[in-house]
């Protein structure tokens, strides 16, 4: 067989089961920056520390508190996305996968997430919000702490997450994915509410969709158990 050539690994290096937000939107766009990346040496391993770091200024735009500090807060973690998808895509291309990397990818995802959180929170109750936002935001940093602990305990595909089934093409698959509340859909609702209506509506919509998607994903989990 002819050896693959670097534009057909770039195409392969993309996933082909991530969210609906991250193939469509960011996936988009994202091979152009591996190819950048690859070409100028960086290791995934960097990109991933790259991510948090745009994750934690993220955090402390949204500590701010004010408008124009959320706005540039929303833009940097969707810089951090990027480059969280780009450290995957880059190692697939460059063929550096390892355990580690998963590894340092997952836990960093979850401590700039929180941080975000955190950092949304305060903001908030700088510029005149009740101290009980904090309440949400605990209760939104406890509820993905839940879900990410059933995930981990669980080996599944990611196409047969859900109550019905796995699909292989259509509408339905995308519904699928969308459903269960991935990283890229959470950055997404962070992005657009906190500037548009502010950290109560933003903690809301993450519990809310948060518990949909845990009961998707759980009640999915517990009736392949059972057959």
């Amino acid at each position: 067989m002819p050896e693959e050539s670097a534009e057909e690994r770039l195409a392969r290096a993309v996933k082909t089961d991530d969210g609906f937000f991250a193939t469509f939107f960011v996936s988009s766009y994202s091979p152009h920056i591996v190819r950048w990346c690859a070409h100028r040496g960086f290791s995934p391993h960097m990109v991933t520390v790259l991510s948090m770091l745009f994750g934690v200024l993220a955090a402390g735009f949204f500590a701010v508190g004010v408008q124009w500090a959320l706005v540039v807060g929303a833009v940097l973690i969707q810089v951090s996305f990027t480059l969280d998808c780009v450290d995957g895509q880059l190692a697939r291309f460059t063929r550096q996968t390892s355990l580690s990397g998963a590894w340092l990818d997952a836990l960093f995802d979850r401590i700039k997430e929180f941080l975000i959180y955190a950092g949304l929170a305060y903001g908030a109750t700088r510029t005149g919000a009740e101290a009980q936002i904090w309440m949400l935001a605990v209760g939104a940093m406890a509820l993905q702490s839940v879900r990410h602990t059933t995930l981990s305990s669980f080996n599944t595909r990611p196409a047969e997450v859900g109550l019905f089934g796995a699909q292989t093409a259509g509408v339905g698959v995308w519904i699928r994915r969308v459903i269960p509340f991935p990283i890229g859909e959470r950055f997404l609702i962070v992005t657009v509410t906190a500037v548009a209506w502010g950290a109560h509506v933003t903690f809301a919509v993450l519990i809310a969709w948060g518990l949909v998607g845990l009961a998707w994903t759980t009640g999915g989990r517990v009736l392949r158990t059972a057959t």
